[in-house]
């Protein structure tokens, strides 16, 4: 995923193996390619939200599950789009937020679902 300008991006999706050293094709990206993504992990968890599209700025979120091998979109984000923004984890609750365009000033939490 990503790329090198809006114009090119791509939505393939690689994971890395420190014991064997080797990158392995994952389930491709499903929502709209983008550039300048906000992503985080909970848990085992990845997720990717927001950043530039094609064609303008994204306000949604995906979580990549490993176990199923596949992307799910989640609950929106509820702030304007934008890209660039910031994104950390703590105690397993994601906080995003900043970016651009405008330089924006705001910061949201998202409290995943606890798994059965």
């Amino acid at each position: 995923m990503g790329g090198a300008s809006p114009d090119v991006i791509k939505k393939d999706f690689w994971g890395y193996d420190p014991v064997t050293d080797k990158w392995t094709a994952k389930a491709d990206f499903t929502g709209p390619v983008r550039a300048f993504s906000s992503p985080f992990v909970i848990a085992s968890d990845g997720y990717v939200g927001l950043g530039t599209t094609t064609t303008s700025s994204a306000d949604d979120f995906y979580k990549y599950d490993p176990a199923k091998n596949s992307w799910i979109k989640i609950t929106p984000y509820g702030g304007d789009p934008r890209y660039d923004a910031v994104s950390f984890v703590i105690d397993g609750i994601a906080y995003v937020g900043t970016g651009n365009p405008g330089l924006k000033k705001d910061f949201w939490k998202y409290t995943p679902t606890k798994k059965p």
